[in-house]
């Protein structure tokens, strides 16, 4: 809410607004008659974007290239600024020493701004960046400690690289990199493939509670196995267009080629999980794997086209317990829609929950 009402009031969106509070209250009022239309949603006292919205909103950032301009001397005559968020919004920075037609500002206009402490800018080119450009009261160098205060790390439209950690190519002996790290989204990753290549150090992401991706088409395996006892406190999962996934967790090594969930790990804590576009998924959750969802509240799967099974029957010992035994005691959405080779849902319906299904 705080975003919306910076973005409206400096945006000049918010019209006769003179202070925060008026502008909080024009936020609230707008967020209302947008979620009666819909196009928002109020669940557990928490304002989300609905999910056919947002997964148009990231095919268009990963799809369409649209051109902006931002002309030069913006930015420096704005010399009592703290905080500039741009993003990706624009990434057409002027080159000094160039001829620049467009006449596009240029990072060189950012010496002007002597109190900024939060900057966050999309610079396609190194070149872009002057050699003197300066920043008293910035960070000047990533955290060589491995980020082990580090609670939130988002990654976008980084096409080049292939691993978030690796330990094998002459990278530093950091002891546990993101040991704290709670939440991880990675979107339009073009070359993503593997959290870590190599061994991943102790402690390592044993924090996570979120795990989002989206367009990362050439990942195959989500959570390889130093990685699959570390997520006891995971409580959201969320997979979107990562069409070349074939596996979400990998024990010892073994290759589980189509399983999803494999059955010894501790995934107790998890509530939400929501898979769309992931073509080459077969099955979501083993038997054992299953039963031991007692949080799971919502579970969404969309448009996945191999998906034959929600819960998959083991052969073994384990087909002496009925699958019709699985009850998810939390259980209130279920939500599965275009899964052209669903052959069965394996779950049992609860009197409280909501079952949408269009297959």
């Amino acid at each position: 809410m705080i975003a919306l009402v910076r973005y409206g009031i400096g945006l000049g969106l918010f019209q006769d607004v003179d202070t925060i509070e008026d502008g909080r209250h024009r936020a609230l009022a707008l967020v209302s008659t947008i979620v009666s239309s819909f196009m928002l949603l109020e669940i557990d006292g928490k304002i989300k974007m609905h999910v056919v919205v947002r997964d148009f909103a990231i095919h268009v950032a990963c799809r369409e290239k649209a051109e902006h301009i931002m002309k030069a001397g913006v930015i420096s005559s704005l010399h009592k600024l703290e905080e500039l968020y741009i993003g990706t919004a624009f990434t057409r920075w002027a080159v000094e020493g160039e001829d620049n037609s467009r006449n596009n500002v240029s990072l060189s206009e950012l010496k002007s701004l002597s109190q900024l402490t939060g900057l966050c800018l999309s610079v396609p080119n190194a070149d872009m960046i002057p050699d003197d450009l300066r920043f008293e009261k910035l960070i000047r160098d990533l955290d060589r400690d491995g980020f082990d205060q580090l609670k939130s790390l988002e990654l976008h439209f980084c096409h080049e690289m292939k691993y978030l950690l690796d330990k094998i190519d002459g990278a530093p002996r950091v002891p546990a990199p993101f040991c704290n790290l709670e939440e991880l989204t990675l979107c339009c990753l073009a070359n993503f493939s593997e959290i870590c290549r190599g061994q991943l150090p102790n402690e390592s992401f044993s924090n996570l509670r979120s795990v989002n991706l989206s367009f990362c088409a050439q990942l195959r395996l989500l959570f390889p196995p130093s990685l699959v006892q570390r997520l006891v406190y995971l409580r959201r999962l969320e997979l979107h267009y990562c069409s070349n996934l074939e596996e979400i967790l990998a024990m010892d090594g073994k290759e589980q080629i189509g399983k999803s969930l494999s059955t010894s790990t501790n995934l107790q804590n998890l509530t939400d999980v929501t898979f769309c576009e992931c073509d080459r998924l077969r099955n979501i959750f083993s038997l054992t794997i299953a039963r031991g969802l007692v949080q799971l509240k919502q579970l969404y799967i969309r448009r996945c086209a191999m998906v034959e099974t929600v819960v998959e029957d083991e052969k073994g010992e384990e087909t002496v317990l009925s699958i019709d035994k699985i009850v998810f005691p939390h259980l209130y959405d279920i939500h599965l829609e275009k899964l052209d080779s669903l052959v069965s849902s394996q779950v049992v319906m609860l009197s409280n929950v909501h079952y949408w299904k269009n297959c």
